[in-house]
């Protein structure tokens, strides 16, 4: 596997994560002082693209540092995201920021999907002698 293929295949394990996390948070919109979290990808990307070994520790966003995820053992940064006044009962979910990075999210899950498409359909290409 090349190191775009890995590198995208990491980056498609990040987006299903992120998802999940998103998705959480909009679960818990109605849960009493619930702070939204998201996971940040962009470090760990960089560390990927360098050759900078994945971190073995789990570390929670209060520490201001990251956690593992996904089975590979890539890790992202979660932080809290609180994004907007916290509501009558002390909740920081914004419905429609959420939806807003879901929709990056799958933007982002959906380019890295074409990104492997084109690299399969080059090697299929190259396999059946052009034809």
């Amino acid at each position: 596997m090349t190191k775009i293929e890995d590198l995208t295949h990491r980056a498609l394990g990040f987006y299903v994560e992120r998802a999940n996390v998103l998705i959480a948070n909009m679960g818990n919109r109605d849960t009493p002082g619930y702070t939204p979290v998201d996971l940040k990808f962009h470090q760990t990307l960089r560390d990927m693209i360098n050759g900078v070994p994945p971190r073995e520790d789990l570390r929670l966003p209060d520490a201001g540092t990251g956690v593992l995820s996904g089975e590979q053992g890539m890790g992202g940064e979660l932080v809290f995201d609180p994004g907007s006044l916290p509501g009558e009962n002390g909740n920081l979910v914004d419905l429609d920021r959420e939806v807003a990075k879901m929709t990056q999210n799958n933007l982002a899950y959906q380019a890295a999907v074409k990104v492997l498409k084109k690299k399969h359909g080059m090697l299929s290409y190259a396999i059946s002698g052009g034809r």
